[in-house]
C-alpha cells in the first residue's frame, strides 16, 4: 500500500479560535476520524479533550505544532501548524484499508471546504527513490516531490504541482485565471466556496502510474503559462533543485 497524505496550506491562522475550532469540529463529528490523542511536543501524548485543544487558540503565534492522532480505524497522525505559516498535514500511513481510501478522499473534500486553503492535496505517495528503475518511476517521483507544498514552501517558491487530487483556493484561482483552470485536461469541479478541485483521473485512489503520468504531464504543461508552479529540476541521480516562479504572490508572506 502506498503512503496516503493530505496537506492544506493557506493564510488562515490556526492560533485563531474560529479557524482551529472549525477544523477540529470536522474531525470530532466523524466517527471514523474522531481524534483519540493529542500532543504539543511529539514526546508525550494525552487523551483527546476538546477544551484542551481549543486552549491552543491563543490568538498569538505559538512556537510548536499541535498533533492529533487516532489508532483505531481510520488510523492517522495529523500536524497542525500554529505559527504564521499555517497548514495542516494528515498522514494516513501505508496501512489504510483499500475500502477506506474513498472515504479519506471524501473527508479531504469536507476539510477543504471548511478551511478553504490556498492549496491542498490528497495524494498517494509511491515510495519511489533514486536510483530509478525506469522513466515511469522517475516521473512518479517527480510528482511526489512536487505536490506537497511543504518543501519547498509554496509561499516562497510557488506550489510544487498537481497531486492525485488538488484543491486550488480562490486567491490562486484568480492568479491562474478561472478559465485556464477549467480547461485543464483533467477532471475539474468548481467548489461552492470559490475554489476548484482537480482530480487527475476519476476515482484517483484507484489509479495506476500509467493512468496518472500522461494526464499530469498534459495538465502541468497547460497550467505552466500562469507561471505559478515552481520549476523543479530532477537530475540523473535524483538530486532536486527548485526555481522560484515569477508570480509576485510567491515572494511575500501570505
Amino acid at each position: 500500500m502506498k503512503k496516503v497524505i493530505m496537506a492544506l496550506v493557506g493564510n488562515h491562522r490556526f492560533y485563531d479560535l474560529e479557524v482551529l475550532a472549525s477544523v477540529i469540529n470536522i474531525f470530532e463529528q466523524d466517527n471514523l476520524l474522531k481524534p483519540e490523542y493529542y500532543s504539543s511536543d511529539d514526546r508525550m501524548y494525552y487523551d483527546y479533550n476538546h477544551d484542551d485543544i481549543i486552549s491552543f487558540a491563543t490568538g498569538d503565534v505559538l512556537p510548536f505544532d499541535l498533533q492529533i492522532r487516532r489508532k483505531k480505524r481510520i488510523k492517522y497522525n495529523s500536524i497542525i501548524k500554529l505559527d504564521d505559516r499555517p497548514g495542516i498535514n494528515i498522514d494516513f500511513g501505508q496501512n489504510i484499508a483499500s475500502k477506506d481510501l474513498a472515504y479519506s478522499f471524501a473527508f479531504a473534500n469536507r476539510l477543504a471546504e471548511t478551511y478553504r486553503p490556498d492549496f491542498g492535496w490528497m495524494h498517494l505517495f509511491s515510495g519511489n527513490q533514486p536510483p530509478f528503475e525506469d522513466e515511469l518511476a522517475r516521473n512518479i517521483y517527480r510528482i511526489d516531490i512536487g505536490m506537497s507544498g511543504i518543501a519547498p514552501r509554496y509561499d516562497r517558491y510557488g506550489p510544487g504541482g498537481l497531486g492525485l487530487r488538488t484543491f486550488i483556493g480562490p486567491r490562486y484561482v484568480e492568479i491562474f485565471g478561472r478559465e485556464l483552470l477549467l480547461s485543464t485536461p483533467a477532471h475539474i469541479k468548481e467548489l461552492s466556496w470559490g475554489g476548484i478541485c482537480i482530480d487527475l483521473v476519476p476515482n484517483p485512489w484507484q489509479a495506476t502510474p500509467e493512468d496518472i503520468i500522461p494526464v499530469w504531464q498534459q495538465s502541468m504543461e497547460h497550467l505552466r503559462s500562469a507561471q505559478v508552479f515552481t520549476h523543479i529540476e530532477l537530475n540523473d541521480v535524483g538530486a532536486v533543485s527548485f526555481e522560484v516562479n515569477k508570480h509576485p504572490l510567491s515572494r511575500r508572506t501570505l
